[in-house]
C-alpha cells in the first residue's frame, strides 16, 4: 500500500499534467481560431477529434494492464530500481509488461492501416476542404504521429500499473510541456494545420526514446511459458473492454465530425473549439480518479471495502468540482468578450453552457467507472454500448433541430440523463454483490 505522502506526490505530477494538457490544449485551440480561417478551423478541429480514436486503439488494454499488475504488485515490490518478489509474481509481472508493449505495435499499426483511411474519408466529404492544397499530407503526418504516440505509451502503462505512478506523470507532464511547446510555436509561426502533426509526432517520439531504458527492469522481471493461460484469462475481460471504449468513443467523441459533416466547416470550428475546452476540464476532473486506479485494484483485491469507499467518495467529490469549477471559469471568459469582434468565431453561450454541464456529468461517470473497473471486469459494457448506439442518430436530429445548441443538448442528455444515473446504479449493484445482499432477485 503506497504511503500517503507518495499518494500525494502522485496526485501532485497527475494534476500538474492535466494542467499542462488544459493549458496546451486551450492555447493551441484559441490559436487556430485565430489564425486560421473558418475551412482551416474545422479541419484542424475536426482531426483532433478523429485522434481522440485513440481510444479505439487502446481498446481498454490499459485498464487490464494496469489492475494486473497492481494485483500482481500485492507480492512484489521496487528497490533500487529492481523488481523484487517471489518468481512466480515477477514472471507474470514481466508476461503482462510483455503484452502492454505488443498491443502497443499492433495498435500502432492499426492506426496506420485503418485509421489513417478512415480520417482522409471523413475529411474530403466536404467540398471546402478543396481548397485547402495540402491538407491530405498534413492528415497523413498527424495520424502517423498517433502511430508514435501508441508505440510510445506502452512502457509507461506498464510502469504506472507496478506503481511507479508518480515517474509516469512526471514523464508525461514534460512530454506534453515540450510536444505543447513546439505546436504552439508552430502555430504562432503560421503553421497551424501542422500544430498537431508537430503536437502527436513529439509526444510519441518522447515516449519511444524514454521507454528503451525504462523498460529493462519490466523485461528482465522474467519470461512466463504460461502465456496461453494468461491469455485465456486475459481475453474475456479484453473484448468487453474493448467493445466498452468502442462504443465510448462513440458517445464521447463524435459531436465534431457530426457537426463537420452535417453543419459544415465553420460550425465544426465553433464547436471545436468548446469540446476542446470542455475535454480540458474533463482531463484535470479524471485524474484524481486516474491516479487512483492502482490503489483502487489493490484495496477492491484485499476486498477493503470501507477504505474503498473512502477513497471513491473522495475522487468523486473532486473530480465533479473541478470540472464545474472550471466550467463556470469558461462561461465568464465567454460572457467577457460578447460583443468583440472575435465572438463570432466563439462557441454559442447555450452551446458551451450545456458541454459544461456534460463535462461535470461525465467527470462523475468516469470516477464512478474508474473504480468499478479496477475490482476487475467491465460493468461499463452495457450503459457504454448503449450511449454509443444511440449518440450519432442523437446527435443528428438534435442538428437537424436545433443547429450547434440541438447538437450540444443531445450530448448532455445522453450523458446526463442517461450515463450519471445507470453509472449509480451499477455501483449500488457493486455494493450489494460485496455483501451478498439479494440484487435483482440474487444472492
Amino acid at each position: 500500500m503506497p504511503s500517503p505522502s507518495r499518494r500525494a506526490e502522485a496526485d501532485r505530477y497527475y494534476l500538474l499534467h492535466r494542467a499542462i494538457q488544459v493549458l496546451g490544449a486551450g492555447l493551441l485551440a484559441l490559436l487556430a481560431t485565430l489564425k486560421l480561417t473558418p475551412v482551416e478551423a474545422g479541419l484542424f478541429f475536426t482531426l483532433g477529434a478523429v485522434l481522440g480514436a485513440q481510444v479505439l486503439l487502446d481498446a481498454g488494454s490499459s485498464t487490464l494492464i494496469i489492475t494486473g499488475l497492481g494485483r500482481a504488485m500485492r507480492h512484489a515490490r521496487w528497490d533500487a530500481g529492481r523488481l523484487l518478489g517471489p518468481p512466480v509474481t515477477l514472471r507474470r509481472v514481466g508476461w503482462l509488461s510483455r503484452y502492454a508493449i505488443g498491443w502497443g505495435v499492433a495498435s500502432a499499426l492499426v492506426a496506420l492501416l485503418v485509421l489513417m483511411p478512415a480520417a482522409l474519408w471523413l475529411l474530403g466529404k466536404r467540398p471546402e476542404i478543396d481548397a485547402l492544397p495540402n491538407w491530405q499530407a498534413l492528415s497523413l503526418a498527424t495520424m502517423v504521429g498517433l502511430a508514435l504516440s501508441q508505440l510510445g505509451s506502452a512502457v509507461p502503462i506498464a510502469l504506472e500499473g507496478t506503481g511507479q505512478v508518480a515517474r509516469v506523470a512526471r514523464l508525461r507532464a514534460a512530454q506534453d510541456a515540450v510536444a505543447y511547446a513546439a505546436a504552439c510555436a508552430a502555430a504562432m509561426a503560421g503553421h497551424g494545420l501542422a500544430s498537431l502533426a508537430v503536437l502527436w509526432g513529439l509526444r510519441g517520439l518522447i515516449g519511444v526514446a524514454w521507454s528503451i531504458g525504462a523498460a529493462t527492469p519490466l523485461l528482465a522481471a522474467g519470461r512466463s511459458r504460461a502465456w496461453r493461460r494468461h491469455l485465456r484469462s486475459l481475453a474475456p475481460t479484453q473484448w468487453r473492454l474493448a467493445g466498452s471504449w468502442a462504443a465510448g468513443y462513440l458517445s464521447q467523441q463524435t459531436m465534431v465530425p457530426v457537426a463537420y459533416a452535417l453543419l459544415g466547416p465553420a460550425a465544426a470550428a465553433r464547436l471545436g473549439l468548446a469540446f476542446f475546452c470542455t475535454s480540458g476540464l474533463l482531463m484535470v476532473a479524471t485524474a484524481w480518479a486516474a491516479a487512483r486506479m492502482p490503489e483502487f485494484a489493490r484495496l477492491g483485491a484485499a476486498r477493503l471495502w470501507s477504505m474503498f469507499d473512502v477513497r471513491l467518495a473522495r475522487v468523486l467529490q473532486a473530480s465533479t468540482a473541478s470540472a464545474f469549477g472550471g466550467g463556470l471559469l469558461l462561461l465568464a471568459g465567454l460572457l467577457a468578450v460578447q460583443g468583440m469582434t472575435i465572438a463570432t468565431r466563439l462557441p454559442q453561450l447555450l452551446a458551451l453552457t450545456l458541454l459544461v454541464a456534460a463535462a461535470t456529468a461525465s467527470a462523475a461517470i468516469h470516477a464512478l467507472a474508474t473504480a468499478l473497473r479496477a475490482c476487475g471486469g467491465e460493468p461499463f459494457l452495457v450503459p457504454t454500448l448503449v450511449g454509443g448506439l444511440l449518440m450519432l442518430p442523437a446527435l443528428s436530429v438534435g442538428a437537424w433541430l436545433g443547429g450547434e445548441s440541438g447538437l450540444c443538448a443531445a450530448y448532455f442528455a445522453l450523458n446526463a440523463v442517461l450515463g450519471v444515473p445507470w453509472a449509480w446504479w451499477l455501483l449500488a449493484r457493486q455494493r450489494a454483490d460485496r455483501t451478498g445482499q439479494a440484487w435483482g432477485g440474487s444472492t
